[in-house]
């Protein structure tokens, strides 16, 4: 199949069939610019390879109706967490990923294409337990030379908006929040964290090493 063969509303809303409240907080952006990329052959073979350290640690957290989940890692990790959590643990991935895919970008890459349409035909349809909102640990990256013509800036950051307010979590019965992360943890992310904290959210963070 071709890029241009896809069916984009399709593959989102296969995407957001269990998003329920969330729904407003499910990012469309990628799915509306990424038929205006270039032509090309698309992979559409994709296994979701969870690595084993990551699901053990998923495994040893708690996942209920009390808890809300962030995943804050590579697409390539938090695409394949993202199927695993909905078909394995009944838990609704919300994808965060707020940009626009361009041929010259920063941000998005053809194997995210590929797993968007891919993976919309491998989740499951669950009443989910809870939700995970899934953000790219690489949506900015520091020390890029943006002078350069050969590179468009799509690079975002994560704000509150983009992201439930304690007063609807509080109206939810939603008092924890696992937060998974690889690498350093973001400012961005962080400032939501604190005010989560703030408000008597328990945080619990989880590292999920180099991955």
């Amino acid at each position: 199949m071709k890029l241009s063969e896809v069916d984009w509303y399709l593959v989102y809303k296969r995407w957001t069939a269990n998003t329920g409240i969330f729904d407003y907080l499910f990012k469309s952006s990628p799915f509306v610019s990424a038929k205006y990329m270039d032509e090309f052959e698309l992979k559409l073979d994709y296994e979701c390879n969870v690595p084993n350290n990551v699901k053990k640690k998923l495994e040893n957290s708690i996942i209920d109706e009390h808890t809300i989940i962030i995943v804050d890692t590579s697409t390539e990790i938090g695409m394949d967490m993202a199927v695993l959590l909905n078909n394995q643990y009944n838990v609704c991935p919300i994808l965060s990923y707020n940009f626009l895919f361009h041929p010259y970008g920063i941000v998005g890459d053809k194997e995210l294409i590929e797993k968007l349409i891919d993976y919309s035909e491998k989740l499951k349809t669950v009443e989910p337990i809870t939700h995970a909102f899934i953000l790219d640990k690489n949506r900015y990256i520091s020390g890029l030379n943006l002078e350069n013509p050969m590179i468009f800036n799509n690079q975002y950051e994560i704000t509150e908006e983009e992201l439930p307010e304690v007063a609807m979590l509080i109206a939810l019965k939603k008092d924890r929040l696992n937060f998974l992360y690889s690498g350093k943890i973001k400012e961005d992310i962080n400032c939501y964290l604190e005010y989560l904290k703030k408000n008597s959210i328990i945080v619990n963070t989880i590292d999920l090493g180099d991955v």
